[in-house]
């Protein structure tokens, strides 16, 4: 771990110029911190290795401290530039480093590679020598010593912050915050004070892209409505509040409205007549196409909200580019993964009715349901013969335990009602 993994602010640079992914370019941008977080979720999910978990949560934490703006908006970069040398910022020679340390430098020492393969313009990007061999008493140990080599950093000329906030980028990390309340609930309400910044000030009369000096500007182009609507349904699912998922279908139904090609299928990236505006985004970059998020957010709009019309375009935009995505489906990994999951279909066992206002999720011997408050449905022993039960049936099933009802009065009945 190291390269492009910058371990004393736990974050990551823009890319590697290496093989072996040592020396990064600098940059660091919004959008790698997010997209990289959700990787090391995943990682985590799979393996429940802790090291995964930790760079997960440091890098997280490191957009919270150094680029979250007091709007509760965040940053889109920072430069790899300062006094005029790239990296000159993040690289330390050793005689700096034992400056910094002074008798701490010989346990420094037996955890980072301070040799020849390290050495960027004749210092050191700092690198772990085995960094999955590593304990928590190892971290315990390193930590202070890196605390100080940051302290050190913080007092050198920094890097320019581009203070532009831009709204597609906030939006993947705005799921990412969703995705790591899983494991720490004050992410959850990071990502709560992130989305009520976006609807605030990005999503007035009409979606904005850009918002800088207290200001937003420029009209949104596709990636923003796909990216902000995914990330608002993956919140629906954390929080159970469907004023997220029904924001989210808003969205996609303007981004049809306004982008969808009904004649050859798939969204334009904008409906701008002063650029050429039949130019679509289906191939992955450094950052997943807005296709391939628009065929996932379909997917699970038609899945929420069963509605046929989101199926049926979601189908038509993976025939449109079918055969580019045969011809190289690892070019196409978003909507390829997505394909892949709502084939096979959910995992979780979870279920929806009624536009999301009823959410169904099955575990071993329990299944969960959550209603929006207002909404009820009958117990297992209704009060009235005209009435139907709610039941759970299954060959396997000897007995089910049901929940203990309510008994209420209702405007549209004279009489008493029994209800979950």
């Amino acid at each position: 771990m190291g390269g492009i993994y910058d371990l004393l602010a736990d974050e990551f640079h823009r890319y590697a110029t290496d093989n072996a992914w040592l020396f990064p370019h600098f940059e660091k941008m919004l959008y790698n911190q997010a997209q990289l977080t959700m990787v090391y979720i995943k990682a985590f999910e799979l393996t429940k290795n802790p090291l995964y978990k930790r760079v997960f949560t440091q890098t997280l934490d490191y957009t919270i401290r150094e680029i979250q703006a007091k709007n509760d908006g965040f940053y889109s970069a920072t430069d790899a530039d300062s006094e005029g040398e790239e990296g000159l910022f993040f690289i330390w020679t050793i005689d700096e480093i034992k400056t910094v340390l002074t008798d701490d430098f010989k346990i420094f020492e037996q955890y980072f590679d301070l040799s020849n393969s390290t050495e960027f313009e004749s210092a050191h990007v700092l690198h772990y020598k085995n960094f999955t061999a590593l304990k928590q008493t190892d971290f315990d140990t390193i930590k202070p010593l890196l605390q100080k080599l940051y302290n050190a950093r913080q007092k050198r000329e920094k890097p320019l912050l581009d203070n532009k906030i831009l709204l597609s980028w906030n939006a993947l990390l705005l799921k990412a915050f969703t995705q790591a309340s899983e494991y720490d609930k004050k992410y959850l309400i990071k990502a709560k004070e992130l989305n009520q910044f976006l609807l605030n000030n990005f999503y007035q009369t009409d979606l904005k892209r850009v918002y800088i000096n207290n200001k937003t500007s420029q009209t949104a182009i596709f990636e923003d409505y796909a990216y902000f609507a995914d990330a608002l349904i993956k919140l629906f699912d954390k929080t159970n509040d469907v004023n997220h998922l029904q924001t989210a279908q808003k969205l996609i139904n303007t981004a049809i409205e306004k982008n969808l090609d009904n004649e050859n299928h798939g969204f334009k990236i904008s409906n701008n007549n002063r650029i050429q505006n039949n130019l679509k985004e289906i191939y992955d970059g450094a950052i997943f196409s807005s296709n391939g998020i628009a065929y996932a957010v379909l997917n699970k709009l038609s899945n929420r909200l069963k509605t046929p019309q989101y199926k049926t375009l979601a189908l038509q935009l993976i025939n449109a580019f079918s055969e580019k995505i045969s011809q190289n489906p690892s070019a196409y990994s978003s909507i390829v993964t997505a394909y892949s999951a709502f084939q096979k279909g959910s995992i979780n066992g979870t279920m929806y009715a009624y536009n999301g206002k009823i959410k169904i999720t099955s575990g071993k011997g329990k299944i969960n349901l959550v209603i929006k408050k207002g909404w009820h449905i009958n117990t297992h022993k209704v009060l009235q013969q005209a009435l139907i039960a709610t039941k759970i049936t299954n060959k396997q099933l000897k007995t089910v335990h049901y929940p203990n009802a309510k008994i209420i009065q209702l405007s549209f009945s004279k009489d008493k009602l029994a209800v979950l």
